[in-house]
């Protein structure tokens, strides 16, 4: 019978879920041992791929043998073909997730290289860095247990049930990526701490995020931070000598010609602009107060403008008066 799988096969999950198989017999409908075995391999939380595929194997001739000896709608036959159909889901949920926990240690593994690459912008962060929320969202059973699910329809069940949230391989799977995320997070701090722009720390926070970091990790946003101020100075920096040289050339004699101030302010609304849409906060104050700068540059634009059209006026009545 199936049950014997249990102490059977060369996999130690076939042996663990037997040994369970009394309890799941208690808390699980049903008191066949068969049946049991199956809601013991839903509720294993540390079997492995090469497990299950022993147990998927023998399984595959057990049933062999009942339906060459015309038992194939036998009682044992069906549940014996439930078993086969929850180990190779199970066991199909496992590659797919050892495979991606190996890819991503794979990847990590090249961080010394391929951080350089990403921060000249040579090449693109590897596939693996990414998506990795998405992934355990897609391979984590919930709400609730998959050995608690309604199975009434089970060749559907059989087809969508996926791991339980505690499993070991999605746990080492998220601290591998707990690991990798940190790293990156370091890495755009010291780069921001570097002086890099905006384009290069936007290609890092992608790499981190991917990794599964929170938006609001306390390096992602001080590395923010330190973008921000150093963006928002350099901003008020060129406005205030704008301001002064324009200031100078007044102050020397030489009046500026109508029109250069009010283009000293359209550069620094222009900068203004441009800091915005890099991230940096509109109510910054040193954004605010340069924008002040840009109007005062305008108003002053303006008083000479006016000047200059009443010394126009001035000169054209002297010259009318003469003839």
């Amino acid at each position: 019978p199936p049950a014997v799988l249990a102490a059977g096969g060369d996999g130690q999950g076939g042996a663990d879920a037997g040994r369970r198989g009394s309890k799941d017999a208690a808390l699980d409908p049903g008191d066949d041992s068969d049946e049991a075995l199956m809601y013991a391999v839903l509720r294993d939380l540390n079997d492995k791929e090469e497990q299950l595929r022993a147990m998927e194997a023998q399984m595959v001739t057990i049933l062999k043998n009942v339906n060459d000896s015309g038992g194939a709608r036998h009682a044992t036959a069906v549940i014996s073909g439930r078993i086969l159909a929850v180990a190779r889901r199970k066991a199909s949920l496992l590659h797919d997730v050892e495979e991606r926990t190996e890819s991503l240690r794979t990847a990590h593994a090249r961080r010394e290289e391929i951080v350089p690459s990403i921060v000249s912008g040579k090449a693109s962060a590897p596939e693996e860095l990414g998506g990795i929320r998405r992934f355990l969202e897609k391979y984590t059973h919930g709400p609730g247990h998959p050995a608690d699910e309604n199975k009434s329809h089970f060749a559907k069940f059989a087809q969508s049930f996926k791991l339980p949230k505690q499993h070991e391989a999605l746990a080492r799977l998220k601290a591998l990526a707990d690991e990798v995320g940190e790293f990156w997070a370091d890495t755009c701090l010291a780069e921001a701490e570097k002086g890099h722009g905006h384009a290069v720390l936007r290609r890092l926070f992608d790499v981190a995020l991917g990794t599964g970091v929170d938006q609001d990790h306390p390096k992602l946003v001080r590395a923010i931070r330190i973008l921000n101020d150093r963006l928002a100075e350099r901003v008020l920096k060129e406005a205030q000598e704008r301001q002064k040289k324009d200031a100078f050339q007044e102050e020397m004699g030489k009046m500026p010609r109508v029109g250069a101030a009010s283009e000293m302010g359209d550069k620094i609304e222009q900068d203004v602009f441009a800091a915005v849409k890099e991230g940096v906060p509109e109510n910054d104050p040193r954004l605010q107060q340069a924008m002040e700068i840009c109007k005062a540059l305008r108003q002053k634009d303006g008083e000479r403008k006016r000047l200059e059209g009443r010394q126009k006026r001035l000169e054209a009545q002297a010259a009318s008066a003469k003839t």
